[in-house]
């Protein structure tokens, strides 16, 4: 089993880790999306805080739209 762990947030940057996984390792079984920048209570939540939301949904959107492409190719993922 091999683990490649990335930091992404943008759609340019989620397809090229997930090219990378399959030029590194052949082929992408399992994605696990695990975000999260704050842990602030939503009524003490600042505008900028809340900014952390582009990492915390549109980073996992674009990650997963990116890897089921390659999953759904090799008969392989969910959507």
């Amino acid at each position: 089993m091999s683990i490649h762990k990335a930091t992404w947030a943008r759609p340019p940057t989620a397809g090229a880790h997930i090219d990378e996984v399959i030029v590194t390792h052949g082929r992408l079984d399992v994605l696990v999306n695990n975000a999260g920048i704050t842990t602030t209570d939503v009524l003490k939540l600042s505008d900028e805080l809340f900014k952390g939301a582009d990492v915390n949904l549109s980073g996992a959107f674009f990650l997963s739209q990116a890897a089921l492409r390659h999953m759904g190719s090799g008969g392989a993922g969910a959507s």
